[in-house]
């Protein structure tokens, strides 16, 4: 298939990152993606979901106040991650738009370009996703097979644990067996890179604002593909960093757990 060459993209892709408390890294990354993002003539959507921390100020830094291609949106209470995207999905008139973690770091445009071209050859590919790499360039296994309790309690509660029952449990949820050099469709894409038709977003609503965090991914997927693929493209690839809140706080422990219900309830209980 002859590559298709995009000299702006304007109208064609849009993006939207949600930010909250992500001083760490936040400078670091946006230095080098905003430019990028710039060249490309592509409209960004700055989401700063009520940071407490200097994710504000190094915002207000970075980010002109008459930027054309940069806008920044103001939350005034943590909505959560699927909620504060959803702020932008009346002001979105794209081709596509990318929903992105704040964690996650491009090099050029060309992972952008070669989604968008690879989407624009397979209109029955509703949402695609790439390849993700750790920092040192390791691959990261982000895709996933449909929730199911036991391997979901697994990842929180037996993670670094070899037994060959729980290891084979894990590679098969994350899809090692399947791999991650081939294009192939994936049933629960990572919300950390998201590239998604506009309209068909739109249509199924965003994401469900009943969940705070966590899952909010697996549903979307599934409602996209109620008419539509949900697809990973190992020919384009970012880095991401990857914080694993869920596993750090008993805080976002807690919240992971009533998403999951959430999820369950919603789309039916697997328990294996």
């Amino acid at each position: 298939m002859e590559k298709i060459k995009y000299n702006s993209l304007e109208n064609i892709l849009s993006i939207s990152i949600v930010y909250h408390n992500n001083d760490d890294y936040l400078e670091t990354v946006l230095a080098q993606v905003l430019p990028i993002f710039r060249e490309a003539q592509i409209h960004v959507f700055l989401i700063d979901n009520a940071s407490t921390d200097q994710t504000s100020k190094i915002l207000d830094r970075l980010v002109l106040v008459d930027d054309p291609w940069i806008t920044r949106v103001l939350s005034q209470q943590n909505l959560g991650f699927g909620r504060a995207h959803n702020l932008v999905l009346d002001r979105i008139h794209s081709r596509y738009h990318l929903i992105c973690n704040p964690d996650i770091l491009l090099e050029d445009v060309s992972p952008l370009t070669e989604c968008l071209a690879f989407m624009d050859g397979m209109p029955d590919v509703g949402l695609s996703t790439v390849r993700l790499l750790n920092p040192d360039g390791s691959l990261q296994p982000a895709n996933k097979r449909y929730p199911n309790v036991l391997d979901h309690f697994l990842r929180r509660f037996c993670k670094g644990i070899q037994w060959p029952l729980v290891r084979r449990r894990m590679e098969s949820y994350e899809m090692r067996d399947v791999g991650y050099d081939m294009i192939v469709d994936v049933p629960q894409a990572t919300g950390a890179f998201m590239m998604v038709r506009t309209d068909l977003l739109k249509s199924v609503g965003g994401f469900d604002p009943r969940y705070f965090l966590y899952f909010e991914d697996a549903d979307l997927c599934r409602k996209i593909q109620q008419t539509h693929r949900t697809v990973y493209y190992p020919y384009a690839s970012a880095i991401h960093f990857w914080g694993r809140a869920a596993h750090k706080h008993l805080k976002t422990g807690k919240i992971f757990v009533e998403s999951g219900i959430r999820y369950f309830n919603k789309w039916g209980w697997k328990f294996i």
